[in-house]
């Protein structure tokens, strides 16, 4: 891609039967229901992936799977493995009903069963709340067994008394790691760092039909086989406005409340996923400069270097560690 800059992106808006309508800036829009019947309710929107398109500049159209393809060390930067695609996917996600009941495999679970290059190890940051407090389900009871799930399979009725429900409040940072039980329950809105990986095992979908008017597949084995019952996630509520959010073995995000101006620098090494989450903030490099509006999010190229956030607003940046 040669000379970098600031890339603005335009999400991917996917259609989810747990769906809410709060992921653009102004009103989200609806897609085309797939029964042609009702428009579906978009829950995600893929804001960095291999799938979204550049809104400006000189590349403005092309897919960042493309630019990843013509010129991997520019983007990721020179010592990152580019074979599998974009390493990571952010997402932001407006959950109007319970998503299913379900767990990702790690990386050797993902190679083992799918003969994925990669597993799902996801991080939440609750961004907003319909309610004061949303509730999530976050790994299993103390002394849950295997045989006990083995149960809840055959008969449906019984997860309720095998879950742990955990309820969190607005700025609330979650990690999942793979084989963690999970669920996200109705009324928020909230940003996702994930690996770029889609393998989900459900185990439960609370009776309904998907979007397509037919029950969704559910992988109850499977999933047995990577649940990792000690697994008990807890929120944190981190409050410097210079926080680092969560750090992994994949990934690390940060928050920056700007008031004003703040620098920052890829090194060469890593590119930097910024997304506006409130306010407004202009991006600026010696290359070409971008307007971040809450809900919008942008990528920089490792090799871009130094640049500058100016304005009134917070971003979360994420990179690789």
């Amino acid at each position: 891609m040669n000379a970098p800059y600031p890339l603005l992106l335009a999400p991917l808006l996917l259609p989810r039967v747990w769906g809410g309508c709060d992921l653009t800036p102004t009103t989200s829009p609806k897609s085309e229901s797939l029964t042609g019947r009702d428009p579906a309710p978009i829950g995600e929107a893929w804001e960095v992936h291999d799938g979204v398109t550049v809104r400006n500049g000189r590349h403005v159209g092309r897919t960042l799977g493309a630019l990843l393809h013509e010129d991997a060390a520019t983007l990721l930067g020179p010592d990152v493995d580019a074979s599998a695609g974009f390493p990571l996917l952010i997402k932001r996600l407006s959950v109007a009903a319970w998503l299913s009941l379900q767990v990702h495999p790690d990386d050797a679970q993902a190679a083992r069963f799918e003969n994925a290059p990669r597993g799902k190890e996801e991080a939440w940051v609750i961004l907003a709340l319909k309610d004061g407090e949303a509730e999530f389900i976050l790994g299993m009871r103390e002394g849950v067994t295997t045989a006990d799930l083995t149960a809840a399979i055959a008969t449906p009725t019984r997860w309720d008394g095998l879950l742990r429900r955990v309820r969190a409040r607005a700025g609330a940072v979650l990690h999942v790691p793979p084989g963690t039980v999970h669920a996200i329950g109705p009324g928020v809105t909230l940003y996702e760092v994930q690996q770029n990986c889609d393998i989900t095992y459900r185990f439960y979908d609370w009776g309904r039909l998907g979007l397509d008017g037919r029950p969704r597949a559910l992988q109850p084995e499977r999933a047995l086989q990577v649940t990792r019952l000690d697994h008990r996630p807890v929120p944190r509520y981190p409050t410097s406005e210079e926080a680092i959010l969560l750090e992994t073995a994949h990934f690390r995000t940060q928050r920056h409340r700007i008031r004003g101006e703040r620098r920052l620098d890829t090194g060469g090494r890593r590119c930097h996923a910024l997304t506006c989450i409130a306010g407004e903030l202009r991006v600026e490099s010696a290359a070409e400069a971008v307007t971040l509006r809450a809900g919008e999010s942008a990528l920089i190229p490792a090799a871009l270097g130094e640049y500058d956030l100016y304005g009134q607003g917070v971003a979360l940046r994420t990179e690789q560690p």
